[in-house]
């Protein structure tokens, strides 16, 4: 008896074992491979990303946003653009690389220094540091409109909520850049720029400024002994 007992044992566990599968949807015919912990840690453990992903998309707050794109005196200026709601970062930064619609091309001559070819990323946003990975392809570290691109994406970027400096970066790291007449940093805030709220020069003339108390036209108003001259 003692002896049954002893095989009867490891049968019946063997057996509740069966029917606990079959409930789970596991199938019982086939052969259970046991997995070792460094496979099981391998199968459970994600990929790191690599260096060419973004990170994942998180919505921002608001509908209405400034679009900085560079008009015809070569100035940044803003156009606002209504979005969906639950819109994202990379879906704005998508938008300086489209480009300006017709419609806000209507009332100036407005393009994007930010380029296709750049194929800008979001890959880190860090205590206040939005890291944008470009491609090699794009160059921009001998780009001559660097100071445009930086200047379209912190003025666009800047505003909104985390996001205090911009950073852009290819294989080779951070790309410096001198907003002013400072040495070149890896990273630029807004007020570093310089600000985005910039217009354009009143000229008299091609090469002449404005003089003082010149209006729109280059006309200096209250000047009547010179309207009576001419």
């Amino acid at each position: 008896m003692t002896g049954r007992r002893s095989i009867l044992g490891p049968v019946a566990a063997a057996a509740a074992l069966a029917v606990l599968a079959g409930a789970c949807g596991v199938p019982t015919d086939d052969e259970v491979e046991l997995i070792e912990t460094d496979e099981f840690t391998a199968l459970t453990t994600p990929s790191p990303v690599e260096n060419s992903d973004a990170i994942d998309p998180f919505p921002v707050i608001g509908t209405e946003f400034d679009l900085f794109f560079v008009n015809e005196n070569q100035l940044l200026e803003p156009v606002t653009r209504t979005f969906p709601d639950g819109t994202t970062q990379p879906e704005l930064l998508d938008a300086l690389v489209e480009g300006p619609s017709a419609d806000e091309q209507s009332d100036a001559v407005l393009v994007t220094r930010l380029q296709p070819v750049a194929d800008p990323r979001i890959v880190r946003n860090d205590d206040g540091t939005m890291v944008i990975r470009v491609t090699d392809e794009a160059d921009l570290r001998s780009d001559e409109n660097l100071r445009d691109i930086f200047g379209q994406i912190i003025c666009t970027m800047g505003p909104l909520v985390g996001v205090d400096r911009v950073t852009l970066e290819d294989s080779e790291g951070a790309i410096p850049f001198s907003p002013g007449d400072g040495a070149p940093q890896p990273s630029v805030t807004v007020e570093e720029y310089g600000g985005c709220e910039s217009e354009p020069p009143l000229f008299v003339g091609p090469d002449e400024p404005s003089p003082e108390g010149a209006g729109e036209d280059g006309v200096v108003e209250g000047d009547g002994a010179a309207d009576a001259d001419g």
